[in-house]
């Protein structure tokens, strides 16, 4: 499998929950690359929590 279709698995597992050290198992990907998925993960999560909600149809 290439390192790119890893990623995508690796990162798909975390967003779903998976541990780091599972995903680890499964993709031999790096603690380190896991750790950094994980911390691009949830400063999305962060910053679609923190948008303001829409006005749509507010006029």
């Amino acid at each position: 499998m290439s390192s790119s279709k890893l990623s995508e698995r690796a990162w798909r597992m975390l967003e779903a929950g998976d541990d780091i050290e599972s995903v680890h198992a499964r993709t031999q990907l790096s603690i380190a690359v896991l750790t950094g998925m994980m911390h691009d993960i949830n400063r999305q999560k962060r910053a679609h929590t923190d948008q303001p909600p829409t006005t749509k149809g507010r006029r």
